[in-house]
């Protein structure tokens, strides 16, 4: 079976700045989706706690590398910034 991996993206960062560690979807009837996402920076953190406001702001999605057109658009509401193994 292979492998899916999933990919974030968000109008807030550079695409690929940010690698989505862990998704868990919630759902109900009559209600929006409830996505909690674990991402970490592949590069600057600066540049990510520069653009935090923006990040909770922007529209970011997540989608499977494995199906096309498969996309879950949102909004973050909030966020916990892990750095260096401390957590701001």
């Amino acid at each position: 079976m292979p492998k899916t991996t999933w990919v974030f993206s968000s109008g807030a960062v550079d695409d690929g700045a940010l690698t989505l560690l862990r998704a868990d979807v919630f759902q109900a009837l009559s209600q929006l989706f409830e996505v909690t996402v674990e991402l970490q920076s592949t590069g600057n953190e600066d540049d990510i706690r520069a653009n935090l406001d923006a990040l909770l702001s922007e529209r970011a999605s997540i989608a499977s590398s494995t199906a096309e057109g498969e996309r879950v658009w949102g909004v973050l509401r909030s966020s916990a910034l892990s750095v260096s193994g401390t957590t701001r």
